[in-house]
């Protein structure tokens, strides 16, 4: 307490608890404390996740509009990362995505190759596929490896 008022500085954080936008509290707060910090406005008493509009419609339309071909995957990186998603999709289509029958045939010879390299003797309990690399992973250590830089290590 300083210079004898109470609740005089009230951080953003607060402001916004008392207010119900991380949800509701776990007991009631004093309806004076309430009103000191967020004056008149109504506390929130619904989910504070359904007051926000729905982002992946306008995403979509943003991606059409661009023309760019995407996949549900696609979509969702872009709402959560737009610029590193763009740059991503820049470079993928630069350097061509692989062909799908040709995708399915190296997977398939890859489960192969696992499948015979890992003996009963030699499986580990925590090895239940192949191991896979996303995109995003191949994508970096192809751009930093043509920067001839530090490798990436991962």
């Amino acid at each position: 307490m300083l210079m004898g008022e109470r609740y005089k500085l009230i951080t953003t954080e607060t402001r916004n608890y008392v207010r119900g936008l991380y949800g509701r509290p776990p007991a009631p707060i004093d309806p004076e404390v309430q009103k000191r910090c967020i004056r008149d406005e109504e506390p929130i008493t619904v989910r504070p996740a359904d007051l926000l509009d729905p982002e992946l419609p306008a995403r979509r339309k943003e991606l059409e509009e661009r023309g760019l071909k995407y996949t549900e995957e696609d979509l969702v990186s872009y709402t959560l990362f737009p610029q590193v998603a763009l740059d991503f999709f820049d470079r993928r289509d630069r350097e061509g995505r692989p062909d799908e029958e040709v995708a399915a045939i190296a997977a398939a010879l890859a489960d192969i190759l696992f499948a015979e390299a890992a003996t009963p003797a030699q499986a580990q309990p925590e090895q239940v596929g192949a191991p896979t690399t996303s995109n995003w992973a191949i994508s970096g250590r192809v751009d930093h490896h043509n920067r001839r830089s530090v490798q990436w290590r991962y």
